[in-house]
């Protein structure tokens, strides 16, 4: 069975949910897989897009019951990957598309390697992520730092990734990716 879902990986402000939405034009062919998360929505963000906002409660439920393939605290926030969404996209045999943190991303590439292929996306130089994170605007200082200090160990595994995808030029990045999902 060939390759189902990619998951973009890369630290925050790396253009990740920019691609995302460059990919999902009307004549494409993936699928968005949200994810949840106790975060509240920034502006411009709804329900499903980028994620399923729920309340720490109903986090705390679903982690309970089993629905989350994996979850992660991240800057202070929880986040988790639904099985049922990866299931839907696998029995309607679609290509789905989602981001998702390092961690999670590499627990489910473990435990579905024929279906999940990785993708780093990073400017070529750091510097640049703090430019972006601070441009949205939607960050506390504390947020901020805790999102940079996470950096080094976000970098440090991107090897661990079936591809990295360098986004210092939205276009090239996203013909990159194409290429990629095309194979």
């Amino acid at each position: 069975m060939p390759v189902r879902i990619f998951l973009l990986i890369g630290s925050a402000g790396a253009g990740k949910n920019t691609l995302i939405n460059c990919l999902l034009q009307p004549q494409s062919q993936l699928v968005y897989i949200p994810s949840f998360t106790t975060r509240d929505p920034r502006p411009g963000e709804s329900e499903a897009n980028p994620y399923h906002f729920i309340s720490k409660v109903d986090f705390a439920q679903r982690i309970t019951e089993n629905e989350f393939f994996e979850y992660q605290e991240v800057h202070g926030n929880l986040y988790g990957t639904s099985k049922k969404e990866f299931r839907k996209i696998i029995t309607n045999n679609q290509i789905g598309i989602t981001d998702v943190d390092i961690l999670g991303g590499l627990k489910i590439k473990h435990a579905w390697p024929e279906l999940v292929t990785t993708i780093f996306i990073r400017p070529s130089d750091p510097d640049v992520l703090v430019e972006r994170l601070e441009l949205r605007h939607s960050e506390s200082q504390e947020t901020l730092e805790r999102r940079l200090k996470r950096v080094p160990l976000e970098i440090s595994m991107e090897n661990q990734c079936d591809y990295v995808v360098i986004n210092d030029d939205l276009e090239q990045a996203v013909d990159s990716l194409i290429k990629i999902v095309l194979l």
